[in-house]
């Protein structure tokens, strides 16, 4: 009735370490350690087997943008035993039918190639992502700035914003706007850019978009704002045909005169402010001519100067928060500055010649850079254009010559004066360097006056006054003194043209 619990001892094994490599390892477990006075113990040896552990490798899932190529692949490895690594198992092939130019979607990708001798290996695939690339798109436009209803061509590059990736080409729309409207949608082309040639952009600085609309493979993306200046291309100027002067606004060539003024009194000698947003004006309709300034469209009427005496010739500064004038409130012609922001009318103003400069100081024109205001002076004698700091100082005459020289204008770049002058008879129009060199003249015209000039807003060429045939008209000309006409018609009085605009509001 014994069992094995009657022996004495501890049974024991010994055998081969648990790393051992897979393989059959005969009569190595040796048992040992039993005791019994009852019996003569033996024993017999055992065999230890060691088969393949199981090992699963699993692909890594991946995520790419279309375009790029495919990244390095990996694997996870479950399974592994006795501090065994990766490094182990040899080197894992893979295999996809996902190229770089493969479409946004999912695509399986297998994992192969590796090899143990003490693991059973089984595998498990991976899936590819591909995902839709990012967009960058960027918009220029040209010319910049332009003149109103002159084409400007707006041209938008989309590139993808993936490192390495292929650029949209030929799929895809962009949509042009001006602040939040489409005006044009233009199909993405072969190389990635997108053109519209448009002639209705509207006078201002216009904020404009390019936004493409993306496709299938890439995400739609807009691009950062630019600024298109658009320069007015208007004149205004002075007419009795209603009874008394007002002031009146008409297209370059003459067309769509529009009234913006209506009051018994005179309202002459208009002018643009830089940006073509305002206009100062001579009004007589409190009394003595004084300098008033209303809206570019003839709306928001303010006085701006209340003087004791007679004020005219207005002149904007560039930033329009002065305007120069001519003034008679000290004694004699002087010119002086206002400010232009309020209160109305305005209480702070600057006498910038001195009495004792000249009798008559006049028209003053405010340089494009600020720096600078050339006027009529008859410092000399005979009025002569000179020019003057915007403070005031440093006074400097341009010509020297026995000539009647009036109504200096600066061209819009700051590199030219025109003016009128009587060098060679009745005034004609001249032009000259800003530094008075290089005079040449312009007008031609026999038995006239020709004065008043302002320049275009392209400096291609300059509207005036004229008595050419008996009446006062206004031309053009251009700045090389070919081309000229007459764009008003009388028989009234049109006179003293301003052209807008040197910039855009």
């Amino acid at each position: 009735g014994d069992t094995a619990g009657s022996l004495g001892g501890t049974l024991s094994f010994s055998a081969p370490p648990a790393n051992s490599a897979v393989g059959t390892y005969a009569g190595e477990i040796v048992p040992s350690g039993l005791a019994s006075t009852n019996y003569s113990i033996s024993y017999v040896n055992g065999t230890l087997t060691v088969t393949p552990a199981p090992l699963t490798i699993t692909a890594n899932s991946v995520t790419r943008y279309y375009g790029q190529a495919n990244p390095p692949f990996g694997f996870t490895a479950s399974g592994l035993v006795n501090g065994d690594g990766v490094g182990s198992l040899g080197a894992a092939t893979y295999a996809t039918l996902a190229t770089q130019t493969s479409t946004v979607g999912d695509y399986a990708f297998t994992v192969s190639g590796l090899s143990n001798a003490n693991y059973a290996i089984s595998y498990l695939g991976g899936t590819l992502h591909i995902l839709q690339a990012p967009t960058v798109t960027t918009l220029s436009s040209a010319p910049n700035p332009a003149l109103v209803n002159a084409p400007v061509t707006l041209t938008a590059t989309v590139t993808s914003g993936a490192p390495g990736g292929l650029n949209p080409s030929g799929t895809g729309t962009v949509a042009f706007r001006l602040g939040g409207t489409t005006f044009a949608s233009v199909a993405l082309d072969v190389t990635g850019h997108a053109a519209v040639t448009v002639s209705t952009l509207p006078v201002g600085h216009d904020a404009l978009t390019a936004v493409y609309s993306g496709d299938i493979n890439y995400a739609g993306s807009a691009s950062s704002a630019i600024v298109e200046v658009v320069k007015a291309n208007t004149i205004v100027f002075s007419s009795n045909r209603n009874g008394n002067f007002e002031i009146y606004a008409m297209d370059a060539n003459g067309a769509r005169q529009t009234r913006l003024t209506t009051n018994p009194a005179v309202d002459t000698m208009p002018a643009f402010s830089s940006d073509g947003t305002r206009i100062a004006f001579v009004s007589t309709r409190t009394g003595l001519p004084q300098i008033w300034m209303m809206n570019a469209d003839g709306t928001n009427l303010k006085q701006l100067t209340a003087d004791p005496g007679v004020d005219g010739t207005p002149a904007w500064s560039p930033d329009g928060t002065k305007v120069a004038y001519t003034s008679s409130r000290s004694g004699s012609l002087q010119l002086w500055t206002v400010d232009t922001g309020g209160p109305y009318p305005a209480t702070t103003r600057r006498q910038l010649t001195p009495n004792t400069f000249a009798v008559v100081d006049t028209t003053p024109a405010w340089s494009p850079n600020g720096m600078q205001i050339a006027f009529t002076s008859t410092h000399s004698g005979l009025p002569q254009i000179w020019v003057i700091n915007a403070d005031g100082t440093s006074p400097t005459r341009l010509i020297t010559d026995n000539a009647i020289d009036a109504s200096p204008a600066w061209s819009p770049d700051g590199a030219r004066i025109a003016f009128s002058g009587t060098r060679q008879g009745l005034p004609a129009i001249y032009v000259m360097d800003a530094n008075g060199g290089n005079l040449r003249r312009v007008t031609t015209n026999r038995f006239s006056i020709d004065a008043t000039p302002s320049w275009s807003p392209d400096g291609s060429a300059l509207a005036f006054t004229s008595t050419l045939g008996g009446i006062i008209e206004i031309y053009e000309v251009g700045a090389d003194g070919t081309g000229q006409l007459r764009i008003t018609s009388g028989p009234a009085v049109n006179a003293l043209p301003q052209w807008c605009c040197a910039q855009a509001p």
